[in-house]
């Protein structure tokens, strides 16, 4: 019996290690074609064949397009020193790589598309001028793959994939290692503190809540908040807390280590989650692990 070997091609983000390492612990032969920035978690796992591709984000129109076709060669570059492999996962990003998809179509490779988020809904959140492009070329991208994973069936509809039933599965199941995440101090000893933990970026209804924090000091002064993240809004978010009246209630906190987190949750009395689209956000069942309540609007796989 010959070795399983997978290839894994996504953009950057916290999740990409947790589920590299996942894989690489049932799966003989793990290839990773990382697109971005910051794989240092990467690439000191063993068993792993990293390789990187730098996307050069621009904000002008044109250049944007031009980035965007040859961080799609340069993926297709990375993916022909791996064709001894059969099956291809897409994740964080790569329902919108549409040419390497393309390719290992030609050479009947199984595709599967791992869908963090709703990326249309992620980009019309941020007025993106490509919205409708990319809509296009996800379609396309769920008509190509033979396999589309999802966290639940209210995702599915969400998503406005339901066409698409006889390809999709539901993955249901996420862990949360209880040695870290776990409630030491009781909600009700808990000041009242309301908190966001998460990347500062218009899908994610970041601005939404800190708009709202005036309105709920007008009615419970009392209330504290705690901002956990960073992002593209990052300047606009300081901004707003800059005019809030109130302001020394708001503490910003910047990024912080995923270790950190349950300390933060312990101290929240409420977590807000505003997102415009989700998957199965983690920071939820860590929330609830820590006794943390959570607001959250209902995307994705929350119900």
């Amino acid at each position: 019996m010959g070795k399983k070997s997978i290839c894994i091609v996504a953009f950057s983000g916290r999740h990409l290690p947790k589920l590299v390492k996942l894989l690489s612990e049932i799966i003989d032969e793990v290839h990773v074609v990382a697109i971005g920035t910051n794989f240092e978690r990467l690439k000191i796992m063993k068993n792993i064949h990293l390789n990187e591709v730098i996307h050069k984000p621009s904000s002008e129109k044109i250049m944007r397009i031009i980035n965007y076709v040859q961080t799609q060669f340069k993926v297709l570059a990375k993916l022909i020193s791996c064709t001894s492999t059969k099956t291809y996962l897409f994740f964080v990003g790569g329902e919108s790589l549409i040419i390497p998809l393309i390719l290992l179509k030609f050479l009947r490779k199984n595709v599967i598309l791992l869908l963090g988020g709703i990326a249309v809904k992620a980009y019309a959140a941020r007025k993106d001028p490509f919205t409708t492009f990319l809509s296009i070329v996800i379609s396309f991208s769920f008509h190509l793959a033979n396999r589309i994973i999802c966290y639940s069936k209210s995702f599915v509809t969400d998503a406005g994939i339901n066409k698409y039933w006889y390809k999709i599965v539901i993955l249901g199941e996420h862990f949360i290692d209880f040695t870290v995440f776990e409630t030491y101090k009781k909600v009700n000893s808990r000041l009242d503190i309301v908190g966001y933990v998460g990347r500062f970026s218009e899908e994610k209804g970041i601005l939404n809540f800190v708009r709202a924090i005036p309105l709920i000091l007008e009615r419970n002064q009392a209330t504290r908040f705690i901002i956990c993240g960073e992002g593209d809004l990052t300047p606009k978010i300081m901004e707003i807390i800059k005019n809030v009246q109130g302001k020394e209630r708001i503490t910003l906190v910047g990024p912080i280590p995923h270790r950190d987190v349950p300390r933060y949750l312990n101290e929240m009395k409420l977590l807000i989650l505003p997102s415009y689209t989700e998957g199965l956000p983690n920071i939820v069942l860590e929330a609830m692990a820590c006794g943390t309540p959570v607001l959250a609007t209902p995307v994705g796989a929350i119900p």
